[in-house]
């Protein structure tokens, strides 16, 4: 949360509040606080704090991120800005995702694995996030492993 912002980061919080105004969701003068703050925001933090009472825009379909690894092994962690929409392929390595420090601006997160002969970790903050494992299982995938803090996807077993 501590990563820093663009100017576009801020527009893109004042859009939405302007959108929650004119919907009705925010009064003139919470309109007019909301932006002063969001306009001098340095941080993630405080950008999500003026929006999170507030329900997120709808994705574009075609907005979605991909990794993709042939053979190498695909990692994040730390202060990452983390995607709406992840799509991740990883034909004979290995995908690790720690999003306990990450930036999550968006309340669900759609994450696509596409994992040939690879295996996944995710790592997610515990309790203040959920997970939802739902689809089927990618091939040569044959268990699930849900815990607060991972998620796990691996062959055998």
């Amino acid at each position: 949360m501590h990563m820093r912002v663009s100017d576009e980061d801020r527009e893109r919080t004042a859009e939405q509040l302007r959108h929650a105004f004119v919907e009705g969701r925010l009064t003139r003068p919470e309109l007019e606080d909301r932006l002063g703050l969001a306009l001098a925001a340095r941080t993630y933090g405080d950008l999500l704090g003026l929006i999170t009472d507030l329900p997120a825009p709808a994705p574009p379909a075609d907005d979605v991120v991909e990794l993709e690894s042939k053979s190498g092994h695909v990692r994040r962690s730390g202060d990452w800005a983390v995607p709406r929409r992840l799509r991740i392929s990883s034909q004979y390595g290995g995908v690790d995702l720690d999003l306990s420090q990450a930036v999550i601006p968006h309340p669900v997160v759609d994450l696509e694995l596409d994992l040939t002969y690879g295996s996944a970790r995710i790592t997610v903050p515990a309790p203040e996030r959920k997970i939802a494992a739902t689809g089927p299982l990618p091939d040569g995938v044959d268990f699930v492993y849900l815990a607060l803090d991972a998620v796990n996807y691996g062959a055998g077993h």
